[in-house]
């Protein structure tokens, strides 16, 4: 079958699984069931929903601690669950934070004092489960039937309204009729699991999602002027289905280009990597899974991470950048206190660029790995792990051959009731060849490295959190580079923001520390950040030299310092304003660098401003006006400076929760020819929730690349300059 018509049937099954998708669900068996999980919660204890599910009416949020609708949203739902949870409402707050943030979300509840759990995603695997787009704020509303009656994508003031009514109603129904007692542990949430039937009462769970865009690009920012002015079609369908401990998944890419000929538009080019245009079909992500109390396998397509991402980590992220999976197996088990798993593939990469309209070529690594933990007293948590690469053959003369990574940590949390802390250490070998341009000979370049990681979270006193952090890398980098694409397989924690531009991720030495106070009665936040590090980049060493990433002539010095407050109103304004002044130079130079005008002593100089402000209206009304914006200094030539800026503007209209509409106003000034020369850049953005289980979004106009949060949702956006129009049902 070609792919026109592969399209053509792949749509129109859509248009019948969307126009009956719920009553699909509901035939299949009970109407979107909530499929059973079990998490980590942010103090380390193991939550299980099947202590909930089919009793209690169940809220689900996924969210970040960097998300800014995020935050507001937890604030309303922890409302709700003091309201509530007398009559039966649980609301389970699920953290996605990657290595760079996961060691604030334990401070992050703790300032707040929020009494429902946290959880920890840190694989993303439940969040990918039911939404396959990746973006937050995401919310599911569970009844006592265990059924999903509604999931919801970004947060406006006034969707609280909307949750509200529809929670009083399920809290209203009688539960189902329990066969069984329940222990006071499982009630609780926290503790032992109950026997996982190999077919249970409940039958067949089906979930799918289904992301259809439609998409003229104009330009999408790049040098490359063959990728301009396209028309293309991406479809995404993602189909799961659980029954007990067994779960099975499978992903659906694809790409047309209706009217497009690359080999016309692409005539006479002779770099592959500007001519990856082509019509594209094919299952991308499949895989099948087991999971028990003291069990878990897995097969096909996966995301998985170890401890904070130092040594192995491939999660989800959102559907607009790379998504690269592990295909293989896995196996997880766990003896009394003890805890083995092992896993081996090959990396599996998205093959559907979605930034580009184009399609990435395979790139199957080999790798394998495991990890050892045991548990001891006094919440005390001792690892060991391990990872073996082979990277693929480049064009390069310096070619990669692969990498061995050993490692350990220590974690021991609720020291006193107010201490947690975080080690963890891992040495590599990265093996390299380097081969002769002009004899073809080889000859060894193998080097070593290491990694030193390790945090204190601090909760002397309600509403005060501190939290220590540091790093230490030398020549410690997991990843390869392909036609300009970075492939890692890893996630050490940077310390940095999560909007910083970082020169390198493999040599730096340094600390952060943050401190925040929150005020209950006055509803106010006040926070503050300290960074320094040092660093180096690669291309300063030789293979065979050890790396001082605070050497005066070849390393760098990076300072950031930011604060800021955030302050809530009963009435549910909300107003948070942060900035910030960061600089790099080199260490011989970094006193001078502060206030010097001579290029030659800062590599960069910034500063930074942020706001948002949510004002509720009338009833369902609202805006909210979020702002970003950076000042920036960099070296031209020898003698003279560079001075730049960049941010944006989003406003935002919610008729919650049916519909928003959001203006987007984005500036830079980075690459244009001359200092005075601005780009200035508007869009428009119009999403339409017509159901619980489907939303329509329309956007048009142009957009600098960054994380930008308008519409209720925080999304990571490439540079666009056209129009797209996407379909998103669930089901």
């Amino acid at each position: 079958m070609s792919v026109t018509n592969a399209a053509a049937a792949l749509v129109c099954a859509l248009a019948i699984v969307i126009a009956g998708g719920p009553a699909v669900a509901a035939e299949l068996k009970g109407e979107r069931q909530l499929a059973p999980f079990s998490l980590k919660t942010s103090s380390g204890r193991t939550f299980d929903s099947e202590a909930h599910r089919r009793k209690d009416v169940m809220v689900i949020a996924f969210w970040a601690t960097w998300c800014k609708p995020c935050k507001i949203e937890l604030v309303q739902l922890h409302k709700l669950f003091l309201k509530y949870r007398e009559q039966g409402l649980v609301v389970l707050a699920v953290s996605i934070d990657g290595p760079d943030s996961v060691a604030e979300v334990e401070n992050y509840k703790n300032k707040f004092s929020y009494e429902f759990p946290v959880l920890m995603d840190t694989e993303t695997d439940l969040l990918a489960r039911y939404n396959p787009r990746g973006d937050v704020p995401f919310s599911m509303v569970v009844d006592r039937q265990g059924r999903i009656v509604e999931t919801h994508q970004g947060f406006n003031p006034g969707d609280e309204i909307a949750l509200e009514k529809k929670l009083r109603r399920l809290l209203a129904e009688a539960p189902p009729i329990q066969d069984t007692k329940i222990s006071t542990d499982e009630v609780a949430g926290l503790g032992k699991t109950k026997h996982a039937y190999w077919i249970p009462p409940d039958g067949i769970r089906v979930e799918g999602t289904n992301t259809l865009r439609l998409q003229w690009l104009q330009d999408n920012g790049d040098a490359n002027e063959l990728d301009n002015e396209v028309f293309g079609i991406v479809n995404r369908l993602t189909i799961g289905a659980a029954m007990g401990g067994f779960s099975a998944g499978i992903r659906a890419d694809l790409v047309a280009y209706p009217g497009y000929d690359p080999k016309e538009r692409c005539a006479g080019e002779t770099s592959l990597g500007r001519c990856q245009w082509d019509d594209d079909f094919r299952i991308e992500r499949l895989f099948l899974r087991y999971k028990a109390p003291d069990l878990e396998l897995r097969g096909g397509d996966f995301y998985h991470s170890i401890g904070r991402g130092i040594v192995f980590s491939v999660r989800k992220i959102d559907e607009l950048g790379l998504d690269t999976a592990l295909r293989g197996g896995m196996a997880r088990g766990r003896v009394g206190p003890v805890q083995m798993m092992a896993f081996g593939g090959v990396s599996n990469i998205q093959n559907v660029d979605i930034i580009q309209l184009g399609r990435l070529a395979e790139i199957e690594d080999p790798l394998a790995g495991g990890e050892f933990k045991v548990d001891l007293p006094a919440d005390i948590q001792l690892s060991l792990r391990g990872l073996w690469v082979d990277y693929k053959e480049g064009p390069s003369e310096l070619n990669d051959e692969g990498d061995i990574v050993v490692g350990g940590s220590y974690e021991q949390k609720g020291i006193a009731d107010m201490l947690s802390i975080y080690f963890e250490g891992a040495w590599i070998r990265n093996q390299r060849e380097r081969t002769s341009i002009l004899t073809g000979a080889k000859s060894n370049r193998d080097a070593e490295g290491r990694a030193l990681y390790g945090n204190i979270s601090i909760n002397p006193m309600k509403g005060l959190t501190i939290l220590f952090e540091g790093k230490d890398y030398r020549r410690y980098n997991i990843s390869r580079e392909e036609r300009g694409l970075v492939i890692a397989y890893n996630e050490a924690p940077t310390l940095e923001r999560f909007d910083q531009i970082l020169q390198t991720r493999t040599n730096a030495t340094g600390g952060r520390t943050l401190i925040e106070y929150y005020l209950d009665e006055a509803q106010l936040l006040l926070f503050g950040n300290v960074l320094y590090y040092g660093y180096s980049l690669d291309s300063e060493w030789n293979y065979d030299e050890d790396v001082d990433n605070f050497d005066p002539e070849r390393a760098y010095g990076n300072f950031h310092a930011f604060g800021g407050f955030e302050v809530k109103w009963g009435s549910g304004y909300y107003v948070t304003v942060s900035g910030g002044w960061r600089l790099e130079a080199k260490h011989k130079t970094f006193g001078q660098a502060f206030t010097s005008d001579n290029p030659a002593d800062f590599y960069r100089r910034l500063w930074h401003i942020e706001s948002d402000i949510q004002i509720p209206l009338v009833g369902p009304h609202s805006i909210g006006l979020r702002t970003q914006h950076r000042s920036e200094e960099k070296p031209l030539t020898d003698t003279q400076n560079k001075d730049f800026f960049r941010g944006d503007i989003a406003l935002t209209y919610a008729f919650a929760p049916k519909l928003s509409i959001g203006l987007l106003y984005t500036y830079e000034t980075e690459i244009a020819k001359k200092s005075d020369a601005r780009f200035i850049n508007f869009a428009g953005e119009v999403t339409w929730r017509f159901a619980d289980w489907g939303q329509l979004n329309v956007f048009g106009g142009r957009n600098t690349a960054g994380i930008i949060c308008v519409s209720g949702v925080c999304r990571n956006l490439p540079s666009f300059y056209g129009v797209r129009a996407e379909l998103v049902a669930r089901f």
